[in-house]
């Protein structure tokens, strides 16, 4: 799908996608001497599944929205959002709501996003990565991040992993019995900074389908995160850590 705009697709199905790997690949056009082509697009009630790669991969298209959608069993990502300024250097916004949808057995990340800005990631299912170790939500490069009310369960290694991001929140989240850390902001590619922590619970749980317990509940690296009002229990190595810089932090339950 390339450069499309003001499009509402309802109740479709896409699966089992062969040739490129992709379920469906959406982008913007190039028009000269217009510009670049393309925005507003909300996808509703889909389902996409078992594509050979990526279910969806999104491309720079501003303002993309999946409600209540289904994205299960890929071979490779639920949900690639990424940002190609070499392709499509007018694109300088990449915003991106994904809210309500079931993110299931996607062989990688659930949701696995670079360059993103306005990234809206509210209210999902997300349970991925098992089979090539992955987190269930990957953020990288991102600016104004919104993060909320996820429930993130039995991922391949982080159920929120945070690398390079800027600005924004990681609120009430639940994210248990993954196989690493429930939410994870590192500083290995580079550091992230100002970011609220607050109100998540990640834990290791009777429902732990791993046979060893969430290994780390919190753990933070960066500048200026603030931390505050998380339950951290149960989990095998370290309940929280927050080793930022510029740090505030408070009110967290940790035994």
């Amino acid at each position: 799908i390339e450069g499309i705009a003001s499009w509402y697709v309802d109740s479709c199905e896409f699966r089992e996608s062969k040739g490129n790997g992709r379920g469906v690949y959406i982008s913007p056009k190039v028009d000269a001497p217009v510009g670049t082509l393309g925005t507003w697009v909300i996808f509703h009630k889909c389902f996409f599944a078992s594509a050979v790669k990526h279910n969806v991969e999104l491309v720079s298209l501003p303002s993309v929205w999946f409600r209540d959608c289904i994205f299960a069993s890929a071979g490779d990502l639920g949900i690639l959002a990424r940002k190609d300024a070499t392709a499509f250097p007018g694109v300088e916004f990449t915003v991106l709501k994904i809210s309500g949808c079931d993110i299931d057995a996607n062989a990688s990340s659930g949701i696995w996003a670079v360059g993103s800005v306005y990234p809206d990631i509210s209210n999902n299912w997300v349970s991925s990565g098992r089979t090539n170790t992955s987190p269930g939500i990957t953020l990288i490069d991102c600016f104004n991040i919104k993060v909320t009310e996820n429930e993130c369960q039995d991922n391949g290694t982080h159920g929120i992993a945070i690398q390079k991001c800027q600005f924004g929140t990681i609120s009430n989240n639940i994210c248990n019995d993954n196989r690493a850390t429930g939410i994870r902001i590192e500083s290995d590619s580079g550091v992230s900074n100002r970011i609220t922590v607050s109100g998540n619970t990640c834990c290791g749980t009777p429902f732990n389908a791993y046979p060893n317990p969430q290994s780390e509940g919190i753990h933070i690296e960066g500048d200026r995160i603030v931390s505050y009002g998380n339950i951290c229990l149960g989990n095998q190595t370290s309940q929280y850590q927050n080793n930022a810089s510029n740090k505030q932090e408070g009110l967290n339950i940790v035994s």
